[in-house]
């Protein structure tokens, strides 16, 4: 019976897996390597494998990687991913469901497109259209991948007036403060873009543009300043998001040890932590060099 928990789980599979068959059977097999599809390289390739794999595709991965920045979260099929979770959960049916969150796709991406490198140039003026005209945001995550021939297109973005267009450039890098050692930020125009995006007046900017400023390590004289400032922020995701940022300073954040010792003290937890491990990483490091991320 579909009036059944059970039944409703049931038909909502079956559309799911039928959706999921006709993208199997459309899918571009020209995207291959080895037999195997760009989407496998991206998602169990290392690093090298990867690589290899999309130079050896080259420009052809250009429209599937694309196609993954445009995944919407609110689109209907990431809705009936959450309505078939529910479903299978509550009638206890255990299913692997053919949709991905849109946030795996975005970072699929991002490392499709970092893999590609300057060869993905051709797809710098779609995605620098996508993220001026806000349509997707998450395209910054791509130029920012792509290198250098994308930063003019992020420089231009941190400036609109739009808050989530802001919020996707201040975040380009924001695993650097998460420990990624695969984010980092070496232009100096774009380092000098983020540390003014410290100052946003959206709080949400801010602290996504600190968490971005920890693969900045290569302009400590331009980050360490804006980092410490950020520790007085009156929103404390800020405080905690500048201190992790600047344990990955080592040494060369000394000058934040006073203020990071009074953040001890707060009551917040998750402020309080994470002044004290930036102090750890701060004072672990003797010959004066950024601390490397674990």
């Amino acid at each position: 019976m579909l009036n059944s928990k059970k039944g409703r789980a049931l038909l909502v599979i079956a559309i799911v897996c039928g959706i999921g068959g006709i993208w199997f059977l459309s899918h571009d097999t020209r995207t291959t390597y080895k037999g195997r599809s760009l989407d496998h390289w991206l998602d169990n390739g290392s690093e090298a494998e990867l690589k290899e794999a999309v130079h050896a595709i080259g420009t052809n991965a250009i429209p599937r990687l694309l196609k993954l920045l445009q995944a919407d979260h609110k689109s209907i099929s990431h809705k009936i991913h959450r309505e078939v979770a529910e479903a299978a959960y509550a009638a206890n049916i255990q299913v692997a469901i053919p949709f991905e969150p849109a946030y795996d796709k975005w970072a699929k991406a991002e490392k499709g497109f970092a893999a590609l490198g300057t060869n993905a140039w051709p797809a710098v003026p779609i995605l620098s259209n996508w993220l001026v005209r806000g349509e997707f945001p998450q395209a910054a995550s791509g130029l920012f991948a792509i290198g250098e021939a994308g930063v003019p297109a992020l420089l231009s973005a941190s400036q609109s007036e739009n808050e989530d267009i802001r919020r996707a450039v201040a975040g380009i890098a924001a695993g650097a403060g998460f420990g990624d050692t695969n984010m980092t930020v070496n232009d100096r125009r774009l380092i000098q873009a983020l540390v003014a995006m410290t100052q946003d007046q959206e709080h949400l900017v801010r602290a996504f543009a600190v968490l971005s400023l920890a693969g900045a390590t290569s302009a400590p004289d331009l980050v360490i300043p804006a980092l410490t400032t950020g520790l007085n922020d009156p929103q404390k995701d800020v405080r905690r998001c500048s201190a992790r940022s600047l344990g990955y300073f080592g040494p060369l954040a000394t000058n934040a040890v006073p203020r990071l010792q009074e953040m001890t003290l707060e009551t917040n937890s998750g402020a309080s932590s994470a002044a004290l491990e930036a102090l750890r990483r701060i004072q672990s490091v003797s010959d004066g060099s950024p601390i490397p991320r674990q």
